[in-house]
């Protein structure tokens, strides 16, 4: 890691709007991964007379690393914490809709099968119904579809949050940011530091 010394021993510092200035803190100087970016930023940012008031200069002290070895704990604990919350949702979908989705599955079933078994029975040649009967088995029927419906629509909603939940945790695994697209300032580098 690398800073930008002035002649008077200060560090450089870019504040939020993008202005130059120095600090004697080199904790508050701002830090270049190479000495060819910091270079090519003393290059860039300054005036040709002025660029020998200033160098790269190496990290002496190790805050550096300490925030870069804070920070790779940290995104370890928020791996291991998205890796709990997918764990939880597997957990949530075997404990809740996985028996649910069975137990509308068999009732689906047995409907199916009710609904089956009557119609054979209408279909055999023995089977002679006065008008009465004929209502009372349509009825029936009637009832016994209305209540497959029901429980159709119960399989197919639960059936959807199940696909949803994995959907969403097999998408979140895979997730990145698309390519940002400047809104204002075409080239921000010739923007900011010019040709």
């Amino acid at each position: 890691m690398y800073q930008i010394q002035d002649k008077n021993n200060r560090y450089l510092k870019i504040s939020i709007d993008n202005k130059i200035s120095f600090t004697n803190n080199e904790s508050l100087a701002d830090v270049f991964p190479s000495e060819r970016e910091a270079t090519d930023f003393i290059r860039k940012a300054f005036k040709k007379k002025t660029r020998k008031n200033y160098k790269a200069v190496r990290c002496d002290n190790d805050f550096v690393s300490d925030l870069q070895s804070y920070q790779s704990s940290e995104n370890e604990k928020i791996a291991d914490r998205y890796i709990k919350s997918i764990e939880g949702f597997e957990k949530v979908i075997s404990t809740y809709l996985d028996p649910e989705i069975e137990r509308y599955t068999q009732e689906l079933q047995k409907f199916d099968g009710v609904i089956l078994d009557i119609r054979h029975w209408l279909r055999d040649e023995n089977t002679k119904l006065n008008a009465s009967q004929g209502y009372q088995v349509m009825k029936k029927l009637q009832d016994i579809e209305r209540e497959r419906v029901v429980c159709k629509k119960q399989l197919q909603r639960v059936a959807i949050l199940r696909g949803c939940v994995r959907k969403a945790c097999t998408k979140s695994e895979t997730f990145e940011y698309d390519d940002y697209k400047n809104r204002q300032i075409e080239d921000v580098k010739v923007f900011l530091f010019g040709n």
